[in-house]
């Protein structure tokens, strides 16, 4: 039988120094057929001259800075001719049997269209910081169907969808999924310049999709200065833009709950931030419009704050 071709999508933006390295460790998979698609995103370092070294041995895309992931994202999806896809991000690791392990999985569960995995966070120096990434994130596992003794777990995706709107648990570097799912979905939301990934994850769980998780560490994370996660107040926007998305939707009186009190946790968390940024203006506004809608003791304790001098 022969193996079914993994599309790895790779966006880039200034990533020469770290790049090659995340295309050594995809080249170094011990599963034989896969395709690398790296777009990079108008680079303004070396990055296009490291990419140009591959050869034949990468797909290379270029297009105008856009300032997110999204598009390249979507540029990789429109340009892929596998029948499964691998989101990576540019600065990440690949353990070797990451593909060929997913692969198993679609092979095995044959119902199963989306896979992610456990991952390892490392630093800028590749120093490992969190040796598995998901063990502080417990309420998800409470939805995971396995045989005892599996590192494999079926989840359904509506189960997937409600626990996705507390927290998200899947490393974008960690998914593989079937390409036909993204005919039915859609492509990244190119409006979020951040948070296209757990929005895309939201919406492929809420269509019904099934999901498995594998509870091994398939790649490392790799935390870096510029990376968005460090992005403080800037990143809230976008968070909060992809989450009150699903107030659109049809949902159930207990997720419409754990919706409002997700947005709510959010926009307290955005005041802090610009408050702790400097901005205690803009931290004072955001703090008044979050107690207008329901009032707490930390969004009083936050705009006192920033009422009172000093």
């Amino acid at each position: 039988m022969e193996s079914p071709l993994v599309s790895v999508i790779i966006p880039a933006y200034n990533a020469a120094v770290l790049v090659a390295e995340t295309i050594d460790s995809v080249l170094a998979q011990n599963y034989p057929s896969v395709e690398i698609l790296v777009v990079d995103d108008g680079s303004t370092d070396e990055t296009a001259k490291v990419l140009q070294c591959y050869g034949d041995r990468i797909r290379y895309f270029h297009q105008e800075n856009w300032g997110g992931p999204s598009r390249p994202r979507n540029v990789g999806l429109r340009n892929a001719t596998g029948e499964l896809v691998a989101f990576f991000d540019a600065d990440d690791l690949m353990a070797p049997e990451k593909l060929q392990t997913a692969v198993d999985v679609f092979e095995r569960f044959p119902k199963v269209d989306f896979t992610f995995s456990s991952f390892r966070g490392i630093q800028e120096d590749g120093a490992t910081h969190r040796a598995d990434f998901l063990e502080r994130y417990q309420n998800f596992r409470s939805e995971i169907q396995s045989e005892e003794g599996s590192t494999i777990g079926v989840m359904a995706g509506r189960a997937v969808f409600r626990q996705l709107l507390g927290a998200n648990f899947i490393g974008t570097s960690s998914v593989v999924c079937r390409r036909s799912v993204f005919d039915q979905v859609g492509e990244f939301d190119e409006s979020m310049l951040n948070a296209d990934d757990v929005d895309m994850w939201r919406r492929i769980a809420y269509a019904g999709y099934q999901f498995a998780f594998i509870d091994e560490i398939l790649h490392s994370y790799r935390k870096t200065a510029g990376g968005i996660s460090a992005g403080g107040a800037k990143r809230y926007p976008a968070i909060l833009s992809g989450i009150r998305k699903q107030l659109q939707l049809e949902l159930e009186a207990d997720e419409r709950a754990l919706l409002n009190d997700k947005i709510n946790q959010l926009e307290l968390g955005y005041a802090a931030a610009l408050g702790l940024g400097g901005d205690r203006a803009a931290a004072r506004r955001v703090y008044r419009e979050v107690l207008a809608k329901k009032v707490s003791w930390t969004g009083i304790k936050g705009l006192v704050k920033y009422v009172l001098p000093g």
